[in-house]
């Protein structure tokens, strides 16, 4: 028989874990029946599939759930699959090998009921990675005004003010002071009547003083380390009656321990 071959499989560069679990499926199909498959995620042994001469399969499927946790800048991992053909009627066992690469992401969000304004609102940060010349912070922000607001003076009419923001920092070392003044992209406030949702809010191209807010750092070198932290802010403000006002903040600080994250060569794509 001729050797295996692996036809096809699952060929995602980037993915996201939530909670240290990630929903990502690794698909295989061979052109042969195998007995057997091994699944290795950076050369470590992690599951095995197989079929059975009677119920021979060309297809196999594996999900790495919690043994592949994404980081806000991205982890990679090189997942690779042995396969393995029944014996032919010569005594032959052939075997193939096929593997892929995929970053994975876990991004740091925060969602809840604000306490003085009654406001749904969201903000996140899903990336903040190097894409080999930037610096990227993926991330966005909104609120809902929920037409059964129990903080509603006059639930009819609570009209809210949504005003987000996006901050970029450079620092001298992971838990170093600022070397450079920040980037700050501040978003027109949104007015929202009842029942409303404002718009999804991205940090944009250019910070309030027209400068690029994804940060331009070329081709790291290897032994190279710079340092960044990203930061979303979201605020809710009634705008009748005593104002109010609630706030969702959400930082890379928060998942890294750390005032900045670090970004090395190996963090490129």
């Amino acid at each position: 028989m001729k050797p295996l071959r692996l036809w096809s499989s699952h060929l995602t560069p980037t993915e996201y874990s939530y909670n240290g679990i990630t929903y990502h499926t690794t698909y295989l199909k061979t052109d042969e029946p195998f007995s057997d498959v091994w699944w290795y995620i950076n050369d470590v042994y992690v599951g095995w599939s197989s079929s059975h001469v009677n119920n021979p399969k060309t297809t196999a499927y594996f999900s790495p759930a919690d043994k592949t946790p994404g980081k806000i800048k991205g982890e990679k991992y090189t997942i690779k699959a042995v396969v393995q053909s029944f014996m032919d009627e010569d005594g032959n066992i052939d075997q193939d090998t096929a593997s892929y690469k995929v970053r994975m992401f876990e991004s740091i969000g925060l969602w809840r009921i604000g306490k003085k304004t009654g406001a749904i609102g969201y903000a996140e940060i899903s990336r903040f990675y190097y894409d080999g010349s930037y610096v990227v912070m993926d991330s966005f922000a909104y609120a809902s005004n929920p037409t059964d607001n129990l903080k509603a003076k006059n639930p009819n009419e609570n009209p809210l003010e949504v005003a987000p923001w996006f901050i970029t920092n450079e620092y001298d070392g992971p838990k170093g002071a600022r070397i450079a003044p920040e980037r700050r992209d501040t978003k027109p406030p949104e007015i929202i009547k009842v029942g409303e949702t404002s718009q999804y809010f991205y940090p944009g191209a250019f910070d309030d003083n027209g400068r690029e807010f994804n940060r331009f750092i070329g081709t790291l070198e290897k032994g190279d380390k710079r340092y960044f932290g990203a930061h979303t802010h979201l605020q809710v403000s009634t705008t009748t009656g005593n104002l109010e006002r609630d706030d969702w903040e959400v930082d890379t600080k928060q998942q890294t321990g750390t005032t900045a994250v670090t970004f090395t060569s190996d963090d490129g794509p």
